[in-house]
């Protein structure tokens, strides 16, 4: 549900940002440098975490335990 679309959303914006050597930036500067995006559809069948509402990810770094959000109007 949500974790896919969220993940989703971070592919999206990943894909167009403008270093990509450095995709963690991403999350550490909250999306703020996010400018353009790949579109997004969801098709939820229960929507329960509101993720397909929204501008808005959380996106999880197993290796260092970090969980950031990020948000870009072009999501």
């Amino acid at each position: 549900g949500g974790s896919v679309l969220d993940g989703t959303k971070f592919i999206a914006a990943a894909s167009k940002y403008y270093d990509q050597n450095n995709l963690w930036e991403i999350l550490t500067t909250h999306g703020e440098k996010v400018k353009d995006c790949l579109p997004v559809a969801s098709i939820m069948t229960i929507p329960a975490t509101g993720s397909e509402m929204n501008d808005t990810g959380v996106i999880s770094r197993v290796g260092t335990g970090d969980k950031l959000g990020f948000a870009a109007e072009c999501l």
